[in-house]
């Protein structure tokens, strides 16, 4: 079964095996396509551009463990008929599943193993592919960041790396390593663990990001302060911060920093 979609009308697109189907929010069927039945196993739904978008993963989950099964794919149906406008293979080897994948504009990218590839969604056609070299017995896999990483710009100011450019993908891995990637799968930036932050807690106009060992405090854009912990805890309405530290509690009163701010 894969998830569940749901247009501006509230009608839902799923898929289960051997086919996809799209139903009203009463349960009334509009339309269903078959699916091929043993290439089908885990899969991913999106709707992009009046279609329904169906990528195979290639793998099924036994006993919480991946197992190769069914075949890589992509396929698109029309969002009001059903029709079915391309069925495409995936290129991967032998138990290569599918990891992640991004949309950007018409091109959908996808991470299989150590390979990043890219396929028109116009027509389900493979683009490119590149070797990133991300994933390691050291820090596991790689995946696509679709949010809640920080980077620098080039005024020390603290970004979102999405907002950094609209076409680019980002892909990271567990040991917090970035490559920037545009759509031709040419490398455009590359950031070390030393250079992200990961997202911990936004709330009151302030912004926590881990950072290595410790916690870096923004006001906006800007760094307050740089806190020589993980933040592990939570911020009141009235500016109280409090970490939690094995069996102590550290509490911060955060009123004048944000009264003080711009």
């Amino acid at each position: 079964m894969s998830n569940v979609c749901i247009d501006e009308k509230g009608n839902l697109y799923l898929a289960s095996v051997d086919k996809i189907a799209c139903i009203t929010n009463k349960g009334k069927i509009i339309w269903s396509s078959k699916l091929p039945k043993k290439k089908t196993t885990k899969s991913s739904l999106f709707l992009h551009n009046g279609h329904a978008v169906l990528l195979n993963r290639g793998y099924a989950n036994y006993n919480h463990n991946p197992t190769a099964l069914g075949e890589a794919y992509v396929a698109s149906f029309d969002m009001r008929t059903g029709e079915n406008i391309f069925f495409e293979k995936i290129f991967s080897n032998d138990f290569e599943p599918i990891n992640n994948f991004q949309v950007v504009d018409n091109t959908l990218f996808v991470i299989i193993g150590n390979r990043v590839q890219t396929y028109n969604l116009t027509n389900g056609m493979f683009e490119a592919e590149r070797t990133v070299n991300m994933a390691n017995p050291l820090t596991g896999g790689a995946w696509f960041i679709d949010g809640g990483i920080y980077v620098k710009d080039q005024n020390d100011n603290f970004r979102d790396i999405m907002d950094t450019n609209p076409e680019w993908v980002h892909v990271i891995n567990k040991g917090g390593n970035v490559i920037s990637l545009d759509k031709s799968l040419s490398v455009m930036k590359t950031y070390g663990i030393n250079e992200t932050y990961e997202l911990y807690l936004k709330k009151n106009g302030f912004t926590f990001l881990h950072h290595l060992n410790g916690t870096t405090m923004l006001n906006g854009e800007s760094m307050i302060v740089e806190l020589p912990f993980k933040l592990d805890g939570f911020l009141t309405d009235d500016n109280t911060l409090y970490h939690i530290d094995k069996n102590e509690i550290l509490k911060i009163n955060l009123t004048p920093v944000s009264s003080n701010k711009n």
